[in-house]
């Protein structure tokens, strides 16, 4: 298991480069609508949150959107040149 220290971010975002600062109201209604939320490491590293069930977790980073940085606890895994991780636990981290 691992700590990573990280920022919330739209994967549209990521494929873009043009990062918007989110709010958890925006971060809500991109999920509902379909969109992807990510995070980025202090070290640039993209992951895929997931949760212990394997089920994404969107919903539960969007509830941190406003957050600059969040703290997430889990094993990371990776695999077909991406980069996972199975929360246990989400913070704030500011």
């Amino acid at each position: 298991k691992i700590a990573l220290r990280c920022q919330i971010i739209l994967l549209d975002d990521a494929v873009t480069g043009k990062f918007r600062k989110l709010t958890k109201p925006m971060a809500l209604d991109l999920v509902q609508k379909g969109h992807t939320l990510v995070v980025r490491a202090e070290n640039g590293a993209i992951f895929f949150v997931y949760n212990e069930d394997k089920t994404i977790a969107n919903e539960k980073l969007a509830r941190f959107a406003a957050n600059d940085f969040i703290g997430i606890l889990g094993k990371t895994r990776y695999e077909y040149g991406l980069n996972f991780i199975f929360a246990r636990y989400i913070e704030s981290s500011d």
